[in-house]
C-alpha cells in the first residue's frame, strides 16, 4: 500500500485480542525497521516482548497512556545507546514499524515510558528504552463500542510558515513548489493527545522543523514520527531527500518551539 494511503487509514489501537500474532508478520516487522539506516546509525536495538500478561501486570502504573497501561498479547521496544538524537531515531522507526503493522492487519498505540528503570530491570534490557508500543490483532466485538476514529486535524495554515515565523504560506506557492502534498500529509502524524505539536518553516531550499516544548512530554520521540511522515511522502511526490538534524537560528521563534533540523528540498 503507498505510504499516503497507509497513513490516511491507521488508526491507534487500545483494545486487543489476547491472540498470537503469527511469527512470519513480527519478522516483516522487524526487518523493516532493522533494514533501516537510522537502525545501525543510531546502534538500535528492537526487542519483541511477547508475553503480554506479564508485561502488563509489571507496567502497571509506570507505563502507558494518561497514565493507563494498555493490556496486548505483544510490546515492541526500541533501545538505544544515550546520544542527542536516539529519540528521533526511536521515534522514525517505530512508527515505521507501526505502518508495516498495519498494512499486515494489526492494530499498535504507542506507550509513554514514565519509569524507564522498571522497563530496563524488569526485562534485563542494558540500553536505553526511547519508544515503546503495543502490539496485536484489534478487538472488535460485537459489544465494543469503536472509539478509535480519527480525530480532527490542523489544516496547513496553521502548520506552515514561509520565509518568517508567523507569515503563513500561500497554499498557491506551496502548490508550485511541489510542496503542497508532502505537508498535507504531515497533519496524519500522531502526536500525545492529538496536540500536533509541530510547525513548519519554509525558507529558500530548507523546510525547516519546530516541536512544541511546552505542551509535549518527548519532543525528540515526536520529531522522529513526523520526519518519517515528511521523509516519506517527498519520496512518494518524487523528492528524494534526508534530514539535516542541525538546528535552524531564526529571528521570532518563540521560547517554546524547539528547532530540530530541516529537509532540503
Amino acid at each position: 500500500m503507498k505510504f499516503s494511503k497507509l497513513i490516511e487509514s491507521i488508526k491507534s489501537v487500545r483494545d486487543y485480542k489476547m491472540s498470537k500474532v503469527e511469527d512470519s508478520k513480527l519478522n516483516e516487522i522487524l526487518n523493516i525497521v532493522k533494514n533501516n539506516k537510522f537502525f545501525n546509525k543510531g546502534k538500535m536495538d528492537i526487542v519483541v516482548l511477547n508475553n503480554g500478561n506479564k508485561v502488563y501486570d509489571s507496567l502497571k502504573g509506570k507505563a502507558g497512556y494518561y497514565g493507563n497501561m494498555i493490556k496486548a498479547p505483544y510490546y515492541l521496544l526500541i533501545t538505544s545507546d544515550e546520544f542527542s538524537d536516539n529519540k528521533k531515531y526511536g521515534g522514525y522507526l517505530m512508527e515505521l514499524a507501526r505502518l508495516k503493522a498495519f498494512d499486515l492487519g494489526l492494530g499498535s498505540c504507542f506507550i509513554n515510558i514514565d519509569d524507564p528503570y522498571t522497563i530496563k530491570k524488569h526485562f534485563n534490557i542494558k540500553k536505553e528504552p526511547i519508544a515503546f508500543i503495543s502490539l496485536g490483532y484489534a478487538y472488535t466485538g460485537i459489544f465494543k463500542k469503536d472509539i478509535s476514529s480519527k480525530p480532527p486535524r490542523s489544516g496547513m495554515e496553521d502548520m506552515v510558515y514561509i520565509n518568517n515565523w508567523g507569515q503563513k504560506a500561500d497554499p498557491n506557492i506551496l502548490e508550485q513548489r511541489g510542496l503542497s502534498h508532502i505537508l498535507y500529509y504531515s497533519k496524519y502524524a500522531p502526536s500525545w493527545g492529538n496536540i500536533e505539536p509541530w510547525k513548519f518553516l519554509i525558507n529558500e531550499n530548507k523546510i525547516s522543523l519546530f516541536i512544541d516544548n511546552k505542551n509535549i512530554k518527548d519532543v525528540n520521540l515526536h520529531a522522529g514520527i513526523i520526519m518519517l511522515y515528511i521523509e516519506q511522502i517527498a519520496l512518494e511526490e518524487g523528492i528524494p531527500s534526508l534530514w539535516h538534524l542541525v538546528p535552524q537560528d531564526f529571528p521570532d521563534i518563540p521560547n517554546n518551539y524547539s528547532s530540530i533540523g530541516y529537509f532540503s528540498i
